[in-house]
């Protein structure tokens, strides 16, 4: 008498920021094609406690550690560049965090969350590593001066935690410095 649904299409987020756009990401642009539903959620929208209502979740190239990807060396005076490191400042101070590094961590958090609630993940490129090197440095000043306005703590890399981490272990970072 009553009819089971035993499938359902997933509820997809791509985590991503304004200004993405979908050509930056393999998976983004193959969902855009073949015309798969998707919604783009960013740090305000996880902060705020979103995830739950998505299935699988999706992180665009993004570093979880505040540190901007691998991007600061050769684009640190491009406009762009610049932009972005504005935008993820005031929103930041928007959402009621001091730093950068501190907003992504709690985003690290409620992703990790999610994760232990069910829900599914997909990352690559600087998603995958950033996001273990944020776990194990939490409550770890691994930023320099240039990304978070105050000194990386001396002892940083003895104070990573491993036990925190998805999928990598006994990592020397490059990031922390």
């Amino acid at each position: 008498m009553e009819v089971v649904k035993l499938e359902k299409a997933p509820k997809i987020a791509v985590y991503a920021p304004e200004s993405f756009q979908p050509w930056d990401d393999a998976v983004a642009l193959v969902m855009t094609y073949a015309e798969i539903p998707y919604e783009r959620i960013y740090d305000e929208q996880v902060i705020a406690g979103v995830l739950p209502q998505y299935d699988w979740l999706h992180l665009h190239h993004e570093d979880f550690t505040g540190q901007y990807g691998k991007f600061y060396r050769n684009y640190r005076n491009a406009p762009w560049y610049q932009a972005q490191v504005k935008e993820s400042e005031e929103m930041a101070a928007r959402l009621g965090f001091a730093k950068v590094s501190s907003m992504k961590l709690a985003v690290t958090l409620r992703i990790r969350d999610y994760l232990a609630g069910g829900g599914y993940l997909f990352t690559m490129c600087s998603g995958t590593d950033s996001y273990d090197i944020a776990l194990a440095a939490e409550g770890v000043d691994i930023c320099t001066p240039e990304f978070d306005h105050d000194p990386i703590d001396p002892a940083a890399q003895q104070k990573i935690d491993f036990g925190r981490t998805f999928a990598f272990k006994d990592f020397r970072s490059s990031r922390i410095r």
